[in-house]
């Protein structure tokens, strides 16, 4: 049900994007679709697939473009994302005249400014292949935070692009923006069509400087008919929670949606109800019958210059003695730098190199290898992990100002100190702090791993969902191993024609979910009472608890919701501490015979009791007398299967030695014979040279002859005339 539902949603979003083109060529059908536009022409645009870029006209227009200008203008073409930018710059090098430069948010600043430079070659053209950053926006963001009394804001200047040679734009016509999931009230990046002003906007790129065209790959009736004249407004496609509370901790007023309604574009009623309900369930609002009112945690969230449930985390974090590795992870969530480079399988073996159960962990571990490193060794240090020096270093600066940040919001009052993340304990408060950001972490049930892709499978709000790790993650791998009964929390998602996919994952425990989850999956202990059990829904399934259980997990989530509204109880990270252990991976919760040790980079390394001379990077799933038993089968299988490749090589050597002989003989045979053919040869020259001396010989002695019987003829007449003469 969860796949057809994700097929479903798939589709529909398929068809939104160059449907009413599609629709318009389907009535007018082939033969009205030849005569509007021209057999060739509507044969192109029939077999193309209207809901994406069309790379093969792209790079037809490219060679037109420089095949006219020689080189002399640059190119730019405007593409959803990276994976488009990706696929057209391989299409594009096997074309020696064109230079690809990539120009999208997950570069580093020095690779974004190999946009603005000319062509390496004279005579080629450079072919700028960016997402709609290159619009308006620069390639760097000058953010600074500025406090008020009522909340904190942030202040970023823009930079205007201009890539001065451009002389060609090409419009793709779409782009792919964060827009909340009707069905499941997620946040998930959409691919979608650009509206007319954005399309304006983009034409304007060409031609800044000197003349230029642009070319719009859609169809003029999907302008007309299907695209919008301006850009949705942010309020009516991204989550409200961030205005809602700012518009209580402002005006301080009870019926949010009436205050909304003001805006010159007000938001939908029920995405006003949704953000209302999320900031209810995260403890920042409180609801009665007059409307909804300010809590002393929503407060302090507002203050804070980052999303209502990652600030929830952030206090979480700050209660739990680990604000300063839950500020990294928040930073990087909101950053447009990935330290890992772009999202591609190879990101995703660094950080299986350095956590195998949580891409969090990963980068924590990471950025505290680099910053504990030397000045001039983390550049060795960063080369070595495929990271980007650069976005650590921009990381650790936004994780301090969040922690400034946090401490002000809380009045000053230092929070308790927590422990290097390389212990057991501060791994598994950091997981539990990203439990605590609510509903927006999504809780699914991994399945699948080893020879069979990990699925994650989970419901939002009333939709069941299913999910595939991106390549990029710790679970997106091939070969992956998943220890059982765990969940995994993901806090960012991307929605394709492929369905839902999780750019982030971290197993977490079911206990950690019951006490820092969704209200909606924890017990209360009011429902404990008079009940031998209690039933919750976890991830999409219902568990049953002990009443017992139940209320005590309620008593603890009482004291830590108060600790995360009024600070740090030290006694209270302690004995959160021991009772998650279990989720601290890789230190705690291995099967049986196994030790965790650190290999000399620091990364986790998983050695064999029962075989010391095995160990592991990948955290196993399996006792070690298990692993050793399938191990030995393997030698079997392994010893019997060299001894049949050695049989069958012998064989093979065997048959190549007859086959040489036989060629040697097959060789001997034939040079025998081409002796022969050349002494027969040789016999019948000698016998044609004897022939022709002797025919030779022949001529000469008639010609003796001849010359004889002349001479005697003309002594014979001399002879009679001297005769004649005398008588």
């Amino acid at each position: 049900a969860a796949k057809l539902a994700n097929a479903a949603a798939a589709c529909e979003a398929s068809r939104a994007v160059g449907g009413v083109a599609s629709e318009w060529l389907q009535g007018l059908g082939a033969a009205g679709a030849a005569e509007a536009l021209g057999a060739a022409t509507a044969a192109a645009i029939r077999s193309m697939d209207l809901s994406t870029v069309d790379e093969a006209l792209v790079e037809a227009l490219l060679l037109r473009h420089h095949s006219q200008e020689c080189g002399d203008g640059a190119a730019l073409v405007f593409l959803p994302g990276v994976a488009e930018i990706e696929r057209l710059a391989e299409r594009l090098q096997s074309h020696a005249a064109l230079h690809a430069v990539r120009l999208h948010s997950q570069l580093a600043p020095a690779e974004q400014r190999l946009a603005f430079q000319t062509a390496p070659r004279r005579g080629t053209t450079k072919v700028v292949l960016a997402t709609d950053i290159a619009e308006t926006s620069g390639t760097t963001h000058d953010v600074t935070f500025e406090s008020t009394p009522e909340m904190t804001r942030d202040r970023t200047e823009i930079r205007s692009v201009t890539i001065d040679d451009v002389t060609l734009v090409i419009d793709g016509g779409l782009r792919r923006a964060p827009s909340v999931d009707a069905r499941s009230g997620i946040v998930a990046l959409r691919t979608e069509r650009v509206s007319l002003a954005a399309a304006k906007q983009r034409a304007g790129r060409a031609g800044r400087v000197r003349a230029g065209r642009c070319y719009h790959l859609y169809c003029r009736v999907e302008a007309e008919r299907g695209m919008a004249a301006a850009p949705l407004a942010e309020m009516r496609r991204v989550p409200l929670e961030p205005a809602v509370l700012r518009v209580h901790a402002l005006l301080a007023c009870s019926d949010v949606a009436e205050a909304l309604s003001g805006a010159f574009e007000p938001p939908e009623p029920v995405a006003v109800e949704r953000a209302v309900a999320s900031l209810v369930g995260l403890g920042a609002l409180a609801q009665d019958g007059a409307g909804t009112a300010l809590t002393p945690l929503g407060l302090r969230l507002s203050r804070l210059p980052t999303a209502p449930h990652l600030g929830r985390a952030l206090l979480c974090a700050r209660a739990l003695g680990c604000l300063r590795e839950a500020a990294l992870l928040v930073a990087a969530h909101e950053a447009s730098d990935d330290p890992f480079g772009r999202r591609t399988a190879a990101a995703g073996a660094a950080r299986r190199a350095l956590d195998g159960t949580s891409d969090h962990l990963a980068l924590l571990r990471a950025h505290g290898e680099w910053a504990s490193a030397e000045g001039g060794e983390r550049r060795g240090v960063a080369e070595r992990r495929g990271l980007s020096g650069a976005a650590l270093r921009n990381l650790g600066r936004d994780a301090s100002r969040l922690v400034e940040s946090v401490e002000k919001a809380c009045g000053g009052a230092a929070a308790p100190a927590g422990r290097s993340i390389g212990g057991a304990s501060p791994a598994a408060l950091v997981k539990a702090s990203l439990i605590a950001t609510g509903r927006a972490a999504l809780l699914t049930r991994p399945s699948g791993g080893g020879k069979r892709p990990v699925e994650l499978r989970g419901r939002a709000g009333r939709a069941e969902l299913a999910l595939r790790p991106h390549v990029a993650t710790v679970l997106g791998g091939s070969g992956v191993a998943l220890p059982p009964g765990q969940l995994c929390l993901s806090l960012a998602a991307m929605r394709s024609a492929a369905g839902l996919t999780a750019l982030d994952t971290t197993l977490v425990s079911p206990l950690a979910c019951l006490l820092l989850g969704p209200s909606l999956a924890a017990p209360s202990a009011e429902g404990a009472h008079g009940s031998g059990s209690v039933a919750v829904d976890l991830a999409g399934e219902v568990v049953v608890l002990a009443a017992d259980d139940a209320r005590a997990i309620g008593e603890v989530r009482a004291q830590l919701e108060a600790a995360i509204g009024g600070g740090g109880e030290p006694s209270l990270t302690a004995f959160l501490a021991a009772l998650l252990s279990p989720m601290s991976v890789p230190w705690a919760g291995l099967p049986d015979g196994w030790r965790c040790e650190e290999d000399e980079t620091g990364a986790p390394r998983y050695r064999s009791l029962v075989d010391p001379s095995h160990a592991t990077r990948h955290r196993p799933t399996v006792s070690a007398a298990c692993a050793a038993a399938s191990a030995e089968a393997g030698r079997g299988s392994l010893e019997r299967a060299n001894a049949e490749h050695a049989a069958k090589q012998a064989a093979r050597q065997a048959a190549k030695a007859t086959a040489e002989a036989e060629a040697a003989e097959a060789a001997a045979v034939a040079e025998a014979a081409a002796a022969a053919a050349r002494e027969a040869e040789a016999a019948e020259e000698a016998a044609k040279a004897e022939a022709e001396a002797r025919a030779k010989a022949l001529q000469e002695g008639a010609a003796a002859r001849r010359a004889a019987a002349f001479a005697r003829a003309q002594a014979e007449a001399a002879a009679a005339k001297a005769a004649a003469a005398e008588k």
